[in-house]
């Protein structure tokens, strides 16, 4: 699966972990929850790593989007939410940093750096992948598009959420406008 696919459940999982009920409960408990946020984006990077799935972005694309939407969710998050989303992010992508990473730079910037022959996590080991080579990508297009929704429904609910890590007025988009005004 695209390393952009793993980013947008890790943002889902922060979502889901945060009480935007209470601010102050998130920071006196965040390293427990950035510790559990961390451990469910592996979770779920493994799950969706045994799915059958194709890979629909570019891999020069995939890495140059993910790592700039890494950059940016993490420094414009409020200070008190930085840890969580960091964690729950990185979780989602490591098992692709340590076991992928160093085979795409090489192919995309021609370096030699060491590849591991046996990958860490087993999912990435060919008897294990859900990855698919015959090229029929349906049932993978239909996996992605429901993972994508489920975040989307996520972010969707938890719009309190979304206000308190990033500081926004998405409420404003919500809103009927009152009567008498255009």
């Amino acid at each position: 699966m695209n390393a952009i696919i793993h980013l947008a459940t890790g943002f889902g999982i922060a979502l889901t972990i945060i009480d935007a009920q209470s601010p102050k409960a998130c920071t006196l408990h965040t390293t427990g929850l950035a510790v559990a946020g961390f451990a469910a984006g592996i979770i779920v990077h493994a799950l969706l790593d045994y799915a059958p799935h194709c890979y629909p972005v570019n891999s020069r694309v995939d890495f140059i989007s993910s790592l700039i939407l890494l950059g940016v969710l993490i420094v414009t998050a409020r200070k008190q939410y930085r840890l969580l989303l960091c964690c729950c992010l990185t979780g989602s992508v490591l098992p692709d940093i340590v076991d992928l990473l160093p085979a795409i730079v090489n192919k995309q910037l021609g370096w030699h750096l060491p590849v591991s022959r046996t990958p860490l996590f087993p999912w990435h080991q060919q008897i294990y992948s859900g990855s698919v080579y015959s090229g029929d990508c349906g049932v993978s297009n239909l996996n992605t598009g429901m993972v994508l929704a489920a975040v989307t429904g996520i972010v969707l609910l938890k719009r309190k959420g979304l206000r308190a890590i990033f500081s926004l007025k998405i409420s404003t988009i919500y809103k009927k406008p009152r009567a008498g005004r255009k």
